[in-house]
């Protein structure tokens, strides 16, 4: 397969709080559907992808570019669309990088991932934060298939899967 140049990465979140302040904001959107059709090459809930740009960094990767939407989801309802520009010897941009790096390491996301010969677009969404609003890591109860707790204390909530990609493919390991 051919070397992929260029990556597109976008967050989409419902609340404002979450949209890293060093982001530019473009005008509202036009009805245009920018991802592409919903037929992801791969798909999964409570991602993790907190090593992700480290990875992408490894292989020659730099984020050069981010911009902040207000969209309209298809039952009317408002969402924010946080898109990152990620390119192969690109000049990186480092309040673009920085942005990135908030969104990945606070959160799991729903992941849908898109690829064809020229680019990688992935989606994330869903987002389940691991930090709340003091700085404290967020902990839950295991639990039986009644719903009674387990153990004695609760636990960091863990991922389902983590997400790289390794010689210009979308890799998606359960944990």
């Amino acid at each position: 397969m051919e070397e992929v140049l260029r990556i597109f990465a976008q967050f989409s979140v419902s609340n404002l709080s979450v949209v890293p302040g060093n982001v530019r904001w473009i005008k509202p959107e036009d009805g245009k559907k920018l991802v592409g059709d919903d037929n992801p090459v791969l798909a999964m809930e409570n991602v993790s992808i907190k090593k992700l740009l480290e990875t992408l960094e490894k292989e020659g990767y730099k984020v050069t570019d981010s911009y902040a939407q207000r969209r309209t989801s298809e039952k009317g309802m408002f969402y924010t669309a946080i898109r990152f520009t990620i390119e192969k010897n690109g000049k990186e941009d480092s309040n673009s990088r920085k942005a990135f790096l908030r969104l990945s390491k606070e959160n799991f996301w729903k992941a849908k991932c898109y690829q064809n010969e020229d680019n990688i677009t992935l989606a994330f969404s869903g987002r389940i934060p691991l930090i709340d609003g003091n700085g404290n890591e967020i902990k839950v109860w295991d639990r039986d298939a009644n719903k009674n707790k387990i153990g004695s204390e609760p636990k960091p909530i863990r991922p389902f899967g983590k997400l790289s990609i390794v010689d210009g493919s979308i890799e998606l390991k359960e944990v």
